[in-house]
């Protein structure tokens, strides 16, 4: 069961920008192809996907490392990349936490229907039924929680999205936690 979100994973949830409107499945088609391979390839790793993105010569859009208690570090980090059915954000980020660490890789629109993009993921990268579905605090968003793996490592997928029927924007993130109760 995930008991707690990783700061990092959070972090990279909020990371949405302004995006050209396609058409849903291809647009949803292309954004799970595009996160399988960058975040399910091989377990999500913020320095092998940032010597990717710098050999790419990707223009960064964000990269914060904000001040946080001693004993605690993160590093998030976005680009804004583009295919044929428009751009997306690509982030990764990194977090220490006393014992534990996690590491992070998704991908953010704000143009298509989470709802309608969970259907073609979990067929898509065959998924199962979720580990866990929750609502945001404030109760507008679902987050929806599955177990997976990427080169034989366990990953989890998260997937946010506003609750509303036609609304739009969403964050994918798959991420590992070793260290601390996971």
């Amino acid at each position: 069961m995930v008991k707690q979100v990783s700061l990092a994973a959070l972090t990279l949830t909020v990371l949405l920008l302004a995006a050209q409107t396609a058409h849903a499945d291809d647009r949803t088609s292309a954004l799970i192809r595009h996160f399988d391979r960058f975040c399910l390839q091989k377990p999500p790793n913020f320095d092998r996907l940032d010597e990717a993105a710098v050999k790419s010569a990707w223009h960064v859009h964000s990269d914060r490392m904000p001040e946080l208690p001693e004993g605690q570090k993160l590093h998030a980090k976005s680009w804004v990349l583009e295919d044929e059915t428009g751009p997306y954000e690509f982030g990764i980020s990194t977090h220490d936490e006393g014992s534990k660490h996690s590491e992070s890789c998704g991908i953010g629109v704000p143009d298509v229907n989470g709802a309608a993009l969970r259907e073609d993921l979990v067929k898509t990268l065959k998924l199962g039924a979720p580990e866990k579905e929750t609502d945001s605090a404030d109760g507008t968003r679902s987050l929806t929680f599955w177990k997976t793996t990427a080169a034989g490592a366990p990953v989890t997928v998260m997937l946010t999205h506003d609750k509303a029927a036609d609304a739009k924007g969403l964050y994918l993130n798959a991420y590992v936690q070793t260290g601390g109760e996971n």
